[in-house]
């Protein structure tokens, strides 16, 4: 259920902001402010190296200059199948030499398994430290259960549930959790997925009560 969600839980509600019930007005605080799954650098423009599989384990290392982050970063991956269970591992470190941010160090991993039955499971966590006394570490923790069956003939059928924990993302002290509930069917001949997604936001800040947020989509990824 990639496609409709994954530890990025953010990415679908990113820009919606939560409603501050006591002052009865939205406040500044979006979605995509207190959740961060800490995946390295991401998408950001940066030179990369990738070493070749040696039996399913692959290195990668990058330096990048984007928005003020001057960072390197390096990663090891493990793609592979004991008998006929998947797996996929990852764990990768990232050194910010300079940032407006004030980010110092960050790690992060995953791991997820397919068993033969189409249970699968994904766990991930990540830690962001600050260079000033003052700010807390930032951490995440990700889980993920799914199950994939043949229901129609036309391609498999995925559903699953994720939930993940943000603590002091935006600031000290806050707790940001999000629940979710994903379902992608598969068109086989047509290269095509159609999915569907609901997740709820939740936001705690002391001294502040947060209104949550539900958001939904629906649509269709055709690959070519």
């Amino acid at each position: 259920t990639t496609v409709a969600g994954n530890s990025d839980v953010e990415v679908m509600a990113g820009s919606f902001l939560f409603y501050d019930k006591a002052g009865t007005a939205y406040s500044s605080v979006k979605v995509g402010d207190a959740f961060n799954n800490l995946d390295g650098l991401s998408r950001k423009d940066m030179f990369r190296y990738d070493t070749p599989s040696f039996r399913g384990v692959s290195l990668a290392a990058s330096t990048s200059s984007y928005d003020g982050d001057n960072a390197n970063d390096i990663a090891i991956r493990y793609s592979g199948k004991l008998g006929e269970t998947k797996l996929a591992a990852a764990a990768s470190y990232v050194k910010y030499q300079a940032s407006d941010l004030s980010k110092e160090n960050q790690y992060s991993g995953s791991v997820s398994v397919l068993f033969p039955v189409g249970l699968n499971l994904t766990a991930a966590y990540g830690n962001l430290s600050h260079d000033i006394a003052s700010r807390s570490d930032a951490s995440m923790i990700y889980g993920k259960i799914g199950y994939i069956a043949k229901i129609f003939e036309v391609g498999t059928t995925a559903v699953a549930v994720d939930y993940a924990v943000h603590d002091d993302v935006k600031a000290n002290g806050d707790k940001a959790k999000a629940l979710g509930v994903q379902v992608v069917q598969k068109l086989s001949d047509w290269s095509t997925e159609l999915f569907a997604s609901v997740r709820n936001y939740s936001m705690d800040r002391t001294g502040t009560d947060y209104e949550d947020v539900v958001a939904a989509m629906a649509g269709a990824r055709i690959k070519f």
